[in-house]
C-alpha cells in the first residue's frame, strides 16, 4: 500500500514536470489554471519540488515563472526572453491588471524619442490582487 502511494506521488510530479516541458512558451504559471489542468492533491508539494529543482520559482502569492542556471554566475536567473521588465508585463496581463508604458518608455514606443531607455517605465493602472515580490 505505501508502495502506491509512493509511485502515485512521484508519478505526479513527473506529470507536473512533463506539462513544463510540453509548453517551452510559457512563462508565468498560476497555481489556479495548473490546478484546472492537473486536478492533482499534492500540486502544492509539486511546485515546491519543481522549485527545488530549480525549474519554476515563485514571483507572488499563487504565481510562479521558469527559472534557469546562469552559465556565467550559477546564480539562478528568470527565463524569459524579456528579462524581468517582460516578466513582470506578462504577470500582470496573466491576473489581468490594467497597466501602461510610462515616461521615456513611452515616448520611444510613440516615435517622440530615438533614445532607446534603459529600463522599462510602467504605471499599473488598478490595484493588484496578489502580492508580488519581483
Amino acid at each position: 500500500m505505501s508502495n502506491e502511494r509512493v509511485l502515485s506521488a512521484s508519478s505526479a510530479k513527473f506529470c507536473l514536470m512533463a506539462w513544463l516541458a510540453s509548453h517551452p512558451e510559457q512563462q508565468v504559471f498560476l497555481v489556479r489554471d495548473l490546478l484546472q489542468k492537473s486536478g492533482r492533491r499534492g500540486l502544492r508539494q509539486q511546485l515546491g519540488q519543481a522549485e527545488l529543482c530549480g525549474v519554476l520559482q515563485a514571483v507572488g502569492s499563487g504565481v510562479f515563472a521558469r527559472v534557469r542556471r546562469n552559465r556565467i554566475n550559477g546564480q539562478v536567473m528568470y527565463e524569459h526572453p524579456g528579462g524581468r521588465d517582460g516578466l513582470l508585463i506578462e504577470v500582470l496581463d496573466c491576473l489581468g491588471v490594467p497597466w501602461r508604458y510610462e515616461g521615456l518608455t513611452a515616448e520611444y514606443l510613440e516615435g517622440r524619442s530615438s533614445q532607446v531607455p534603459a529600463q522599462c517605465e510602467i504605471r499599473v493602472l488598478g490595484p493588484i490582487p496578489r502580492k508580488l515580490w519581483l
